[in-house]
């Protein structure tokens, strides 16, 4: 099977990170972007736009996935929904967007699946503004606290995948990194700083 090939499976995860790091880069270029020129943050602005972006597609996929494929003959797929005990914990889950923790807890939903790093990155968005808000008000240094989150989220990462790699691999905590990664990229990039010198 091509799909279980080692080269494949390292590139799709390789794939993942890349997805985070570009949108933790975006994120933070256009929120640093938008102090820089107003002086301010408007978190009310940004999860607006973030909800008219992201909800629509999302909620209408899960719906679909949930409620509408499983009844269509030809995807043969099987419909335990509302035979599983756990039915309405699961859609509680994606409804509540943590698809993540879906998967970590219950079998994959087909169509589904794919939806648990939109919700890593909008875990991450719940406090990632705030974050940058914050700083700018205190004047504390951004890159110290890119840095600090960064490394724990690292080492949260390094020291359970061993012993829970499922939970880690979708855990928001376990993945943070990736996102601060292209933060602290953002940053390098609009203040024009060479961090690694």
């Amino acid at each position: 099977n091509i799909w279980s090939n080692a080269s494949i499976l390292i590139i799709g995860k390789l794939g993942v990170i890349l997805f985070f790091v570009l949108s933790g880069f975006l994120i933070t270029y256009l929120l640093l972007m938008e102090e820089k020129n107003t002086n301010t943050i408007s978190i009310r602005h940004f999860y607006i736009r973030r909800l008219l972006r992201i909800w629509p597609l999302y909620y209408l996929i899960t719906i679909l996935s949930l409620f509408v494929f499983p009844y269509i003959p030809f995807l043969e797929l099987t419909n335990t929904l509302f035979t599983d005990e756990y039915s309405l914990i699961k859609i509680f889950l994606f409804i509540g967007f943590l698809p993540n923790l879906a998967l970590i807890l219950f079998s994959p939903v087909p169509y589904l699946s794919q939806s648990w790093s939109v919700g890593v990155e909008e875990q991450f968005y719940i406090f990632w503004p705030l974050t940058l808000w914050i700083a700018g008000k205190l004047k504390q240094n951004l890159l110290f606290l890119c840095f600090f989150f960064m490394m724990s989220s690292f080492f949260i990462n390094i020291f359970w995948v061993q012993r829970f790699p499922t939970e880690i691999y979708f855990w928001p905590f376990g993945r943070f990194w990736e996102l601060l990664v292209g933060s602290i990229l953002a940053w390098a990039m609009l203040y024009k700083a060479n961090i690694f010198l």
